[in-house]
């Protein structure tokens, strides 16, 4: 009987490294919260470093890149290789935002922004007549 299940495995693991080695990680898993004065924003990132993280706002929009390289190891010689390394992107749309509020935190390969709303202000009043 055939196990279908390992069969992939099997496959690729004869493969040469050479092959995989510019494959990208395929996804930024992305959690996303509102509350009354905030979004907050969860996005994984195994293995990435803070200085491999950028994050942007502009017009509205969060963009989140990241970028892993591989590192070679000097007298070694790879014969195997399931790890992704390349870049990520993410952009999402918030609209209106405290910009100069938000705040970034990477710990444990977690990326937690939070997005401050931004306060209306209520610029109706009455006025007096005379």
């Amino acid at each position: 009987m055939t196990n279908y299940l390992f069969n992939p495995f099997l496959d690729s693991f004869f493969e040469p490294a050479q092959a995989r080695k510019n494959e990208a990680p395929s996804v930024m898993d992305v959690d996303i919260l509102e509350t009354e004065n905030a979004y907050e924003l969860e996005a994984d990132l195994p293995g990435f470093d803070k200085k491999d993280v950028s994050i942007e706002f502009e017009k509205g929009y969060l963009t989140i890149s990241a970028k892993k390289e591989k590192k070679p190891v000097e007298g070694a010689k790879q014969v195997y290789s399931e790890r992704a390394y390349g870049k990520l992107r993410r952009r999402f749309y918030f609209g209106e935002i405290e910009e100069d509020k938000i705040t970034a935190n990477l710990e444990n390969g977690v990326m937690k922004v939070v997005l401050p709303k931004r306060v209306e202000t209520n610029t109706s009043r009455s006025i007096a007549i005379s």
